[in-house]
């Protein structure tokens, strides 16, 4: 749903900040993540975490999402499980798709504008994801 210029995609999830998680991430974006995403995004330099969040997919709640852009710079995705079939992410304007990555696996990609995506149905199981709203 786009309302004035927002998209609007509600999921089921966990933001890290209610956890006290966000000052581990925090950490981890700094010392580890913005120097790679500064090296495939030359002349940018990540100024901290706009949001982060576990996203839940299960059968009983959120199956997939739609097609959207993120709120971000860029985004981090981190595979947390793999006890679920079907999923994963699917880019619409460069037609590839990553289908259940290994646990552990961190897909970084630009957030606004160029990577229109959706999260695949699942068909079993839950799937946990990290995901990171960069700036």
């Amino acid at each position: 749903m786009r309302n004035g210029g927002i998209e609007y995609h509600p999921t089921d999830d966990v933001h890290l900040k209610d956890i006290g998680l966000e000052n581990i991430w925090n950490s981890i974006l700094k010392l580890y993540i913005a120097p790679i995403a500064e090296k495939f995004f030359l002349g940018y330099t990540t100024k901290g975490t706009n949001i982060s969040f576990i996203v839940k997919y299960d059968m009983n709640g959120l199956k997939k999402l739609g097609p959207h852009h993120d709120s971000s710079s860029y985004t981090i995705n981190v595979a947390l499980n793999d006890t679920y079939e079907g999923g994963g992410t699917h880019f619409i304007m460069q037609n590839e798709s990553i289908i259940k990555p290994d646990i552990g696996t961190l897909i970084l990609h630009p957030g606004r504008c160029t990577h229109y995506h959706s999260g695949l149905h699942i068909t079993s199981g839950t799937r946990y994801l990290l995901v990171g709203f960069i700036e």
